[in-house]
């Protein structure tokens, strides 16, 4: 008897991580029904923590990171935060956007990142695929990452056009201080294999249509 209590104990645990994915698919990502005309901007910003609490951490965390796992990690405890922001279909396969980051991070600024995670057919799980936006600073570095899900191609299908940017200092062969630059953009579609990159035509065009803050401030 013990034993046949601890096997349905067990099936009704499996049955709750089963759904699951389904029940917080439904209830924490709203849904975005992309149209022809969209340029959704993803970029980095300041920490927010009014947004963040342990519970909801720790529910994404085992959404995202654990899969059907009923054993949720210590994000919540390390200061991590994951904060869903909507969820949008790349063709047949949706994917999840999340705002995540680190309230313990060592740098002096750390704008929160947003990735796209995604059903992984292989492993069964939702599995991290494309990061949308970055930014840091340090005490002399400085990058930002910012991104557009736009129809780029016009074959009707959201794509995502990604700009990056940053500003650093390198010792020259004299002992000077030289600045560098980085301003480098790239664009992506999915299929079935994945995300595969878009030609680009124009880029310059495409810089002055698509500004990121490092821009605007020179």
């Amino acid at each position: 008897m013990r034993t046949l209590y601890i096997v349905l104990l067990l099936l009704l645990a499996s049955a709750f991580c089963k759904d699951f994915d389904a029940v917080y698919m439904r209830s924490k990502f709203q849904v975005h029904i992309f149209r022809i005309n969209d340029s959704l901007h993803f970029g980095p910003d300041d920490f927010d923590r009014t947004k963040w609490n342990s519970e909801e951490i720790t529910s994404l965390d085992k959404f995202l990171k654990n899969g059907n796992s009923c054993t949720p990690s210590d994000a919540a405890a390390t200061g991590y935060f994951l904060i869903p922001l909507m969820k949008i279909n790349f063709k047949s396969d949706t994917a999840f956007i999340v705002a995540e980051g680190d309230t313990n991070d060592i740098w002096i600024y750390g704008g929160k990142e947003s990735w796209i995670y995604m059903y992984g057919k292989k492993r069964g799980l939702i599995e991290r695929k494309y990061m949308l936006a970055r930014g840091i600073a340090g005490e002399g570095p400085s990058y930002e990452t910012d991104s557009w899900i736009l129809d780029l191609n016009k074959d009707g299908y959201p794509d995502i056009l990604t700009r990056h940017t940053g500003e650093w200092y390198n010792m020259n062969e004299n002992g000077e201080a030289v600045g560098e630059t980085l301003d480098r953009l790239e664009a992506v579609t999915w299929n079935d294999t994945g995300f595969v990159t878009i030609p680009l035509i124009n880029e310059d065009s495409l810089k002055r249509i698509y500004q990121v803050h490092y821009k605007r401030s020179q």
